[in-house]
């Protein structure tokens, strides 16, 4: 080798070197996180203690950006490949697969729509996060006519929103319970079918020190010859220790209305505040509730936030519906609404449901 060639060889080493951790460290370091946060989400551990807090909302934030870990890995894998570091590539392109992979196989095999089964009663739910009432009424009335859901369930309304929406579409949805507020607790419940039964407004404990509790209501309406419970849905964000904590026992309440509904179905809609690979919602979905975005395949649709960049936004929005006591209750249709001037898009769904 000539003197020049080991000079230029000599000085690219420590380059070379860097380079060759750097990727080494971010492929393991990568799929090791990704491979742990999908565990975690997996095994639904309690959240009763502060050191499991941080655990918790690494769980919630890594499974929010599934794509953007992803897309990290692969292109870390091209280059390490280009680099004839294999082993590298393919610890890379495994921590693509694991935070991916899942998505892309219900992408694939889902289908946007499905007939209903013969027999079945429908019910339409919508649901819309307002962002402290600064949604735009008329957009979101839109959406409302576009969609003709039978029971619209409102997150975060003022009592000024909750008043122009009932003077908007209140004729439509006489049936209506109401528990607004000033700040981001409040809910509002609009139907046009009547109710079978008393409707309910649980205080859960916020874990915060502002505000005592978060208003989450229940109503139970006939569809068809089957009945079905509603519950407008709000966990709160899990930005500290105690709303971590506060978040996990609301997703856990939740679970535990699964189990004890003596409806024929249940519907859980709302602000759910974590995606839908996160342990909060695993926690519903290993009892039986199916999301109407992974029910119909719809798995890249994101609602949150709106304002961001592409690869930022997430779906922390969602519909999730079981049937009880054998009764089946399938989303044959759904989607998200228009942006309307909150921070989150509203969700919607098509439920079926055949009585035993």
């Amino acid at each position: 080798m000539r003197t020049q060639d080991r000079i230029k060889n000599r000085a690219r080493g420590p380059i070379a070197r860097w380079m060759t951790w750097l990727l080494r460290g971010t492929a393991g370091v990568g799929t090791g996180g990704v491979t742990f946060i999908e565990a975690w989400s997996w095994a639904t551990p309690v959240v009763d203690a502060n050191w499991l807090a941080p655990l918790a909302f690494a769980g919630v934030v890594g499974m929010s950006y599934v794509l953007v870990i992803g897309l990290a890995g692969l292109v870390v894998a091209g280059i390490a490949a280009a680099a004839r570091m294999f082993l590298t590539a393919g610890v890379a392109a495994a921590g693509t697969a694991i935070a991916t992979g899942p998505l892309i196989a219900v992408w694939l095999t889902g289908s946007a729509t499905v007939p209903p089964a013969s027999g079945a009663a429908e019910i339409v739910v919508l649901s819309a996060n307002v962002l402290y009432g600064r949604a735009d009424i008329p957009t979101l009335v839109g959406d409302i006519e576009r969609v003709s859901p039978d029971v619209v369930l409102i997150q975060e309304p003022t009592p000024g929103f909750e008043r122009d929406l009932i003077e908007a579409i209140g004729g439509d949805y006489p049936h209506i319970v109401r528990a607004s507020r000033p700040d981001a607790t409040g809910q509002t419940t609009l139907s046009r079918l009547p109710f079978a039964r008393p409707p309910a407004v649980r205080l859960v404990d916020a874990g915060s020190k502002t505000v005592a509790d978060w208003p989450q209501i229940g109503v139970w309406v006939e569809v068809g010859a089957a009945e079905a419970e509603l519950w407008n849905v709000h966990l709160i964000p899990p930005v500290g220790f105690r709303q971590m904590r506060a978040q996990d026992g609301m997703a856990r309440g939740f679970a535990e209305k699964l189990d004890e509904s003596t409806a024929d179905a249940i519907v859980l809609a709302g602000d759910f505040n974590a995606p839908e690979r996160s342990s909060p919602l695993r926690r519903l979905t290993s009892r039986g509730a199916e999301s109407v975005h992974h029910g119909r395949g719809r798995v890249f649709e994101w609602t949150w936030p709106v304002s961001k960049a592409l690869l930022l936004r997430t779906r922390i929005d969602q519909a999730l519906a079981a049937g009880r006591g054998g009764t089946a209750a399938v989303w044959v249709d759904g989607g998200r609404g228009s942006p309307n001037g909150s921070d989150h898009r509203p969700v919607w769904g098509r439920l079926a449901i055949t009585p035993r």
